[in-house]
């Protein structure tokens, strides 16, 4: 399983939150501020995508109203070709967050549409 969360683990008396979405992007900082919380819409920018596990393709739609740090889940395995239609290659990095590992990269404000290809 991707993800798993085993209860008695959690400490008392915090709150916890998970969202489930088919998106497999987040919004990890909107102008250099880490966000609160991961999600695909927040502070006025949103992403939408998909993954094309037959062709091992990662695509997404970025609307950011302002510059944001975004994060991708991906299923496959080894170092993927970020670009966007619109700048061509982006640099990226690879973030682990709770023994899950994310492709990490930064986009300006704009529209953009961005392709991962493994």
């Amino acid at each position: 399983p991707i993800l798993k969360i085993t209860l008695e683990n959690l400490e008392p008396e915090t709150v916890r939150m998970t969202s489930i979405t088919q998106i497999p992007a987040f919004i990890y900082a909107v102008s250099g501020r880490k966000t609160q919380l991961l999600l695909s819409d927040n502070l006025d920018c949103s992403l939408k995508g998909q993954i094309d596990e037959k062709r091992k393709v990662i695509n997404l739609k970025i609307d950011a109203t302002q510059p944001i740090t975004v994060i991708v889940y991906t299923p496959f395995k080894g170092r993927p070709n970020v670009e966007s239609v619109e700048k061509g290659q982006l640099n990226y990095s690879m973030e682990t967050i709770s023994g899950i590992e994310f492709i990490k990269f930064d986009i300006e404000k704009g529209n953009w549409n961005v392709k991962i290809i493994y």
